[in-house]
């Protein structure tokens, strides 16, 4: 991460809350949320005030505490190391992130498949799930997704992706018609509930700290 401000943050004020903003811009983009849209899609925050908080204001330390952990950091990593500095100890706390779905993810799944004792998925599997859930909090079409991801857009390719997703109603099309040329997927409100961390559902708690 690089020093985004010229101002030493352990004086001044601003500079102080426009780090905490920085912070949670950089672990919402390496959680996959590649937009502020995405993330409030699924945390169901007003945009214009998320987009405050990674501007560093109208923010305390609770909301950046809650924050953090909607997205999978615990107080335990980000109260630990230099974020400025510490290579290393952002990568483990990005881990530690990214593991938290995807361990949530694969025990969504034992559930949904419990009649089939023989089924597991694989790590990598479930960190595919969580990326098109992600990506789909704004609707796509399949050639975005797969591009999104590098993979082949033909059909069979998307069926192998999101075929699962579609069957735990965690993905749906927002076209009636299978073949609609303009066909986008979204993840619904279920699919939302299998990638949510934290308790970001008591809006009453962020509106009591503003």
């Amino acid at each position: 991460m690089e020093n985004i401000d010229s101002k030493d943050p352990n004086t001044d004020d601003e500079a102080f809350y426009r780090l905490l903003g920085s912070i949670i811009k950089y672990f919402r983009i390496k959680a996959g949320f590649s937009t502020p849209e995405a993330f409030v899609h699924l945390t169901g925050r007003h945009r214009s005030q998320y987009y405050e908080y990674e501007s560093g204001k109208n923010m305390n330390m609770l909301t950046f505490r809650d924050l953090l952990f909607e997205l999978g950091v615990q107080v335990s990593g980000w109260l630990n190391f230099d974020y400025l500095s510490d290579n290393s100890g952002r990568s483990r706390v990005v881990n530690e992130m990214k593991k938290a779905r995807v361990l949530q993810v694969m025990s969504q799944v034992a559930i949904q498949e419990k009649a089939a004792t023989n089924v597991k998925i694989s790590s990598k599997v479930a960190q595919r799930y969580v990326d098109i859930l992600i990506s789909c909090l704004e609707a796509k079409s399949r050639i975005e997704i797969l591009s999104e991801f590098e993979l082949n857009t033909s059909y069979n390719t998307f069926k192998r992706a999101a075929n699962k997703l579609k069957e735990y109603g965690w993905l749906e099309m927002t076209q009636t018609a299978k073949n609609a040329p303009n066909q986008t997927y979204i993840t619904t409100e279920k699919g939302k509930t299998v990638i949510r961390l934290g308790d970001s559902s008591d809006k009453n708690k962020e509106s009591r700290r503003e």
